[in-house]
């Protein structure tokens, strides 16, 4: 509920293909004790989203996701993991049969709270996925290991979802510079 421009002594956004649930490790300075009443707060379910940029102009979206661990010292250290966070927190136990796998991967993260859903075509058919007390990364990968797919997924920073065939050759997410 709160919109804060800080100068950042020190963030490490950490994602990787393979790995669907990207971190950040964020430390603000705390010298006015400006985050005080903001840091008490903060629990584990509280969203986070970070943008970054030069101060008088465009923000641009680098993490969206909820607090993992707050901590409040001299300086304000948070610890956010991204909204790919719910696809290993959530499990499922069901079996799926005679479905596409694009419309098995919809139903296994369509209530996740993702703010878009980018689920690539896949027309092979399922004849059984059981699920008992999987995660949502389990199924996923097991799916596209049953079917061969070298599909990969991952959750942007705007909070959207993606699954589809791994692109090995895309520009960078974000630059940064420096100076």
């Amino acid at each position: 509920g709160h919109t804060e421009l800080a100068s950042v002594s020190r963030m490490e956004v950490t994602a990787a293909r393979g790995h669907p649930i990207a971190t950040v490790d964020l430390e603000l300075s705390n010298v006015r004790f400006e985050w005080n009443d903001i840091a008490e707060e903060l629990n584990t379910a509280c969203p986070l989203v970070i943008r970054w940029g030069y101060r008088g102009a465009e923000l641009f979206p680098l993490f969206d996701g909820t607090v993992k661990r707050p901590q409040l010292r001299e300086t304000f250290k948070v610890v956010g993991m991204c909204r790919g966070r719910a696809l290993a927190d959530t499990r499922r136990t069901c079996t799926y049969q005679e479905e596409t796998a694009d419309a098995v991967v919809h139903h296994l993260v369509a209530d996740l709270g993702f703010s878009s859903l980018d689920i690539a075509p896949c027309d092979l058919v399922i004849d059984k996925l059981p699920l008992m007390n999987n995660s949502v990364v389990e199924a996923l990968n097991w799916l596209g290991r049953r079917l061969g797919l070298d599909y990969a997924f991952w959750a942007d920073p705007d909070g959207g979802f993606h699954w589809g065939p791994a692109n090995e050759q895309q520009a960078a997410e974000t630059i940064f510079t420096h100076g």
